[in-house]
């Protein structure tokens, strides 16, 4: 079986997440996002390489991103947040 690099790209997404924790509590990285640039942030990393120069963008936008769970970040997409600072 070949890997085409895709899952070291998605290990390197997951292992950014398990860095944070959700102010509800949550911790487990495949119920995490980076709100609200989660979608380009999955596009950019799965697309380009660990090594290409997209990868500051990519590092930038996790930067500007705060991490929260699915359902904070439904919530917060809904202005039901019980976390007003975000």
């Amino acid at each position: 079986m070949k890997t085409d690099g895709r899952d070291k790209r998605r290990r390197w997404l997951k292992n950014q997440l398990s860095k944070h924790i959700c102010n509800c509590g949550e911790q487990q990285p495949h119920r995490l996002m980076f709100y609200p640039h989660h979608k380009k942030i999955r596009y950019l990393n799965l697309r380009y390489g660990l090594k290409h120069t997209i990868r500051i963008d990519i590092e930038n936008l996790i930067t500007e991103s705060s991490v929260m769970c699915w359902n904070c970040a439904a919530d917060q997409k809904e202005d039901l947040s019980i976390f007003p600072e975000f």
